[in-house]
């Protein structure tokens, strides 16, 4: 999985997503980059309303549109900084770049010793402090010659919210702009708030691997737009496995330890593929459904 956050957080699909009437550009002068809408769109009076109030000393500010998000690039106390809102003016989350100079000396103690605990002789790349409705925490990128890209969600307390590795699969990268339409529709349809969006294509199937609400999901397709799962690395510190699923693996694996799990959401219901391991044994993946019904892969 590569990492999923960089520094900006908005990746949007390019002009021809028009013609699928996902959304629709009144200003024939409006500039692409990317795929991503600058300059001349029209942002709502509620959003804007809300911007200035919030930020009255931004400067040099620019929009980009995606859906029903609008966001906001600007600088204020010279840092740069990124702030969406809904249509309706809902701020959503602020991202502000935090020029640390590459080193870990400046941020909160709990995480310096969280990286040294966990990333020892490892780089830190990028430093990002977002804000959300309901909580703050740091974006940290971290590399090692060697290694695959890692970037941890983590609070000033210490708290760990979620690790993201880039797996660097760069052979199957797909821009956006080749995906088949009927399947960034139906991609659009289930996740219409989706962000930084990264499209791979294997074996005649198309993956997307986005942000969602802090969270980094997986959603695969098929060619012709029929959406196969969506899944999602689970931190058991945070969100805990149902008690039918504990009870199953106590009754069954009493003495293995669970290496890596996630949850899975497909046409056919939700469940978990949990990793099990235990020394002198090959491991074992467990698809298991939240009442404790175990599948087959």
């Amino acid at each position: 999985m590569r990492t999923l956050l960089k520094t900006n957080l908005l990746t949007l699909t390019a002009c021809f997503l028009f013609s699928a009437g996902l959304y629709s550009c009144s200003d024939s002068d409006d500039v692409l980059t990317d795929g991503v809408i600058v300059n001349s769109i029209n942002v709502p009076d509620e959003v804007e309303t809300l911007f200035v109030a919030n930020f009255p000393n931004a400067q040099n500010v620019e929009w980009k549109q995606k859906n029903n998000l609008y966001e906001a690039n600007f600088s204020m106390e010279n840092i740069r900084q990124s702030a969406w809102f809904e249509y309706d003016g809902t701020w959503k989350i602020t991202r502000k770049s935090q020029n640390l100079g590459g080193g870990s000396n400046q941020l909160p103690q709990p995480i310096i010793d969280y990286i040294q605990s966990n990333y020892a002789g490892w780089a830190i790349d990028d430093i990002d402090l977002i804000v959300t409705l309901t909580d703050t925490f740091y974006e940290i990128e971290l590399q090692k010659r060697g290694e695959p890209e890692v970037t941890i969600f983590i609070k000033a307390d210490g708290t760990l919210l979620n690790t993201i590795v880039d797996r660097d699969f760069n052979d199957g990268d797909v821009a956006t702009q080749n995906v088949p339409e009927a399947v960034l529709r139906t991609f659009y349809d289930l996740y219409p708030k989706a962000i930084h969006i990264e499209w791979e294509r294997e074996n005649g199937m198309y993956e997307a691997e986005f942000i969602l609400d802090n969270k980094g999901y997986d959603a695969l397709f098929q060619e012709d737009g029929t959406w196969i799962r969506t899944e999602t690395e689970i931190n058991l510190r945070v969100t805990p496995l149902p008690q039918p699923v504990i009870q199953y693996i106590d009754a069954n694996y009493t003495t293995w330890t669970i290496d890596e799990v996630s949850l899975i959401d497909s046409p056919q219901g939700e469940y978990y593929r949990i990793e099990l391991e235990k020394k002198g044994q090959p491991d074992v993946e467990l698809f298991i459904r939240p009442d404790g019904t175990v599948m087959t892969a």
